[in-house]
């Protein structure tokens, strides 16, 4: 259950770096979790990606994100509001 959940939350952070409505980092970090107790295998490759491996170190190991990865939460959040305004008007 963990490996499927792990592998629908990589594809919609996946997702999230082409779609500015869907916050990328925050699925990449579950994608994490769920494979660390679902898979050693899907968590390794995770770990050792070189698009998402810094950011799930980091989060596991320090228990917090980079700034740039919290920069990239923040903008993917502020274009998602302005968009829904944008839409509304």
């Amino acid at each position: 259950m963990f490996i499927i959940l792990g592998h629908i939350a990589l594809v919609i952070g996946v997702t999230g770096f082409f779609n500015p409505l869907v916050p990328a980092v925050p699925f990449i970090l579950l994608a994490g979790t769920c494979y660390a107790k679902g898979s050693d295998r899907c968590h390794r490759w995770l770990l050792n990606n070189r698009f998402f491996g810094k950011t799930v170190r980091d989060w596991h190991e320090k228990r917090k994100i980079s700034v740039a990865a919290w920069f990239a939460v923040i903008v993917s959040a502020a274009m998602t509001i302005g968009f829904i305004v944008w839409c509304l008007l």
